[in-house]
């Protein structure tokens, strides 16, 4: 609607459905001496964004994951307020940079090579910095991409002012923590402890888990051990970390519906034993989980499990 001039200042007004009012005002009118440049984040960032979960496919194929993509639009306003009214920025160029926030997402590590996700779509080379220009609205928009690893990202919108305003993504996926059992052990947690939580996992998981480690100890009496499922908020698993950080010797280990499972005999002096318990454990694996998600293998005998 159109509004009287006032010491000779044209203004236009408009009120959105939101109830924001947008001003202009023209070139000729008095500068407003109170305006403040303001950024507002005016997307959610409520909820998990699932970690990106690349093609993989085991030898044996009991790991098969297709590409899962998931990313995240973020939608910047640029405005200036003042006593006249809100005044959308367009044609503002906002910086737009990313971060990771170190030792976040279960891992107790951290160097310069951790993947940060990416600001453009996704490629061999993670984009960690970009410009965006405001649209005649203000608005300012950026995809993020996350990374493979869980965790807390950062991602700072900066004018060529100064001011900025910094938002934190959470990557990962929501995992209950697999408890103290009566018939198991939680093992896998050695030093330098750079994951201190690898007992996480889906619902499904601990109750079968719990069911195996009755039904084994019910048939041989013997406890059994429980190793990795997945870290906190799932994500990658780089339990070789000290040698290759933020690399995949784990196909799977990033869902909660994984784990390792043998008995306590480990020793080599008593290989026999473990082969045969292990063979138990497959074998009562296979009817609590069934026949195409139980594979055992090798060095220490042990049996690796997936819920479907």
């Amino acid at each position: 609607r159109y509004q009287a001039p006032a010491a000779g200042a044209v203004v236009a007004k408009a009120t959105l459905p939101s109830g924001q009012i947008l001003a202009t005002r023209n070139r000729d009118a008095a500068p407003d001496t109170s305006t403040v440049r303001l950024i507002t984040r005016t997307s959610s960032l409520i909820g998990l964004l699932r970690p990106y979960l690349p093609a993989l496919t085991r030898a044996s194929g009991l790991c098969t994951n297709p590409e899962t993509e998931s990313s995240r639009t973020i939608t910047y306003s640029v405005h200036d307020s003042g006593a006249r009214g809100v005044f959308p920025v367009s044609g503002l160029a906002v910086t737009i940079a990313l971060r990771v926030v170190p030792l976040t997402g279960g891992h107790a590590h951290h160097d310069e090579s951790r993947p940060n996700g990416s600001l453009a779509q996704r490629g061999l080379v993670e984009t960690l910095s970009t410009s965006v220009t405001t649209d005649p609205y203000g608005r300012a928009t950026v995809t993020y991409f996350p990374p493979e690893v869980a965790g807390r990202y950062e991602i700072r919108s900066t004018l060529p002012s100064g001011e900025s305003r910094k938002d934190t993504v959470v990557v990962g996926i929501t995992l209950a923590a697999l408890g103290p059992g009566e018939h198991y052990s939680l093992v896998g947690n050695n030093p330098p402890f750079h994951h201190p939580g690898n007992h996480f996992a889906t619902a499904a998981t601990i109750g079968k888990l719990n069911a195996l480690a009755d039904s084994v100890y019910n048939r041989i009496r013997s406890r059994v051990n429980i190793n990795d499922e997945s870290l906190e908020t799932g994500g990658l698993f780089d339990y070789d970390d000290l040698l290759r950080p933020w690399q995949r010797p784990h196909c799977s280990h990033r869902d909660g519906r994984s784990a390792d499972i043998r008995t306590n005999v480990s020793d080599p002096r008593v290989a026999r034993i473990a082969r045969r318990d292990s063979i138990v454990i497959t074998e009562m694996a296979i009817k609590i989980f069934g026949p195409s998600y139980v594979l055992p293998e090798g060095d220490p005998p042990h049996t690796h499990l997936r819920v479907p």
